[in-house]
């Protein structure tokens, strides 16, 4: 596998919150994370911080699962929880969490909130994850189109997150290909490049990292302002 990951903290914002993870998994393949902390002073990035580091501590003998994965998601629930009920000024915060674990031809994802989760295979981009947003009920029915949910004042609401009352990962497993591209991004890319934009900057001529490289710099020329994170891993 070919495998980036990069960040950048946009052009407005005081800190970073977002984290990722890329590690080797005793399959011989890899298992690569993001992470978007929310919260603010409530201390995102330590939500973010802790989901991850849950992640490339946890034990994934032989071949991971998706259950294997998600589980490790509700653990890091569980040590957000506990930390936020040590120290009062943590007392609120979560972060999204995106993980999947490739290793030979499958790949093993689970997923909480509204970083993502694509797939790239023969220039078609799928989105694999489906953002636990307030939003999204309405997309899935039809009645508020993807345009009119980028300006609706409640986009950003999530209705779950790791460390919040409610964390219940979805996961699955796909197959993949030689040429296959698996994309993990945190929302500062996707609130501002749609799917072909992001399909573009994957081309097979383009080595991965110029990719990862290339959608945050149009992320942010776009108008991003907030945090961005991007992990691609090209079969």
């Amino acid at each position: 596998m070919e495998v980036f990951a990069a960040t950048d903290i946009g052009p407005k914002r005081k800190r970073n919150e977002d984290r990722s993870l890329v590690r080797e998994l005793d399959c011989g393949g890899l298992l690569a994370a993001v992470a978007d902390g929310m919260g603010g002073a409530a201390g995102g990035d330590v939500a973010a911080q802790i989901s991850v580091d849950v992640l490339a501590a946890h034990n994934f003998p032989g071949v991971p699962s998706a259950a294997a994965l998600a589980a490790a998601i509700k653990e890091a629930d569980q040590a957000i929880t506990k930390q936020a009920a040590k120290i009062p000024t943590l007392d609120g915060m979560g972060t999204t969490t995106t993980a999947v674990a490739v290793c030979g031809s499958k790949a093993y994802w689970a997923h909480v909130g509204d970083s993502r989760l694509y797939h790239l295979r023969g220039g078609l981009l799928r989105q694999v994850s489906v953002d636990h947003s307030f939003l999204q009920t309405f997309l899935d029915d039809g009645s508020m189109t993807p345009e009119e949910a980028t300006k609706h004042p409640f986009r950003h609401v999530l209705d779950q997150c790791v460390g919040c009352s409610v964390c219940a990962p979805d996961s699955g497993v796909l197959e993949l290909l030689p040429g296959d591209v698996l994309l993990l991004a945190t929302d500062g890319l996707h609130k501002v490049l749609g799917d072909e934009a992001i399909a573009e900057r994957l081309r097979p001529e383009l080595s991965i990292e110029s990719g990862v490289v290339k959608l945050i710099a149009a992320a942010l020329e776009g108008g991003g302002t907030d945090n961005v994170t991007v992990v691609a891993l090209r079969i």
